[in-house]
């Protein structure tokens, strides 16, 4: 299923330069726009699996006394 996007607010200068990419790379902006927001989410994920571990894990094994 595709959602579409009826408007976005973008700097008109990106927006022409990302436009001229697209059209040398021979793709769509739509796919651009979808594998930025993938990079989004995979590194916001990685981060937040990170953070977690940060607060369980590492801490825990920080602290004096406790041997792996």
């Amino acid at each position: 299923m595709m959602r579409i996007i009826r408007c976005i607010r973008i700097d008109k200068d990106i927006w022409e330069d990302t436009r001229n990419a697209v059209i040398e790379d021979k793709t769509y902006i739509s796919h651009l726009i979808e594998a930025l927001l993938r990079s989004y989410l995979l590194e916001r994920a990685i981060a937040m699996a990170s953070y977690t571990l940060k607060g369980t894990i590492y801490e825990h094994d920080a602290k004096p006394g406790n041997k792996s």
